[in-house]
């Protein structure tokens, strides 16, 4: 149910951009000037350094909010079993506001990194969402590292089959691929299986 609401909400914020803004692509200046950085011919740009590097930094700190902090641990607790969680003192509701915040944040910062890298557009959100929900998903939505190593697995698939195959049916292939795995492996690459219980 929260994730067709969070749907239904990212489509009327959509639409409420194409209203103030419309369908017009909007080109942000990069963050950081100067020409590619070249090693052994490989050419990497300088705003890609950037949003490696800081999307290192803020895994860093949500592992260590996660693993280290009393707030990382009640929302831990609460996502996994609600009802335990109420027992000990822990709101769930107040967790799942909390996070709600929390993610909001993070794709503000997400989209502030890499609209230099691309462009930003009204439907821009709903593909990154998408992409994201997809590497969530296949490396397993229960783990903290399954959407590292999920988005990584993607992003790395993504580059093989625009290199070697063809652009064209990159993202179908690649959502392809994801819901095959799923098929395979329900739970994902890290995530740990159901256990059914009669």
């Amino acid at each position: 149910m929260l994730a067709i609401l969070t749907v239904g909400l990212a489509t009327f914020l959509r639409g409420l951009m194409i209203l103030v803004w419309g369908h017009d692509v909007f080109f942000a200046p990069p963050l950081l000037d100067g020409p590619p950085l070249r090693w052994r011919g490989v050419s990497i740009a300088r705003a890609n350094l950037v949003l490696m590097a800081a999307s290192l930094g803020v895994l860093a700190v949500l592992w260590l909010a996660f693993t280290r902090t009393l707030w990382g641990k009640k929302i831990l607790a609460a996502a996994s079993n609600p009802e335990a969680a109420k027992l000990v003192g822990i709101e769930p509701a107040a967790t799942r506001a909390a996070v709600f915040l929390l993610a909001g944040c993070l794709a503000g910062v997400a989209g502030a990194l890499v609209a230099p890298v691309t462009f930003a557009y009204s439907g821009s959100g709903f593909h990154f969402m998408l992409k994201a929900f997809a590497a969530a998903l296949l490396g397993g939505i229960d783990r903290f590292e399954g959407a590292l190593v999920g988005g990584l697995a993607l992003g790395l698939l993504e580059g093989f089959v625009a290199g070697y195959v063809t652009s064209a049916f990159r993202e179908p292939f690649v959502l392809g691929v994801v819901i095959v795995a799923l098929m395979v492996r329900p739970s994902g690459l890290l995530g740990s299986p159901a256990v059914r219980i009669t």
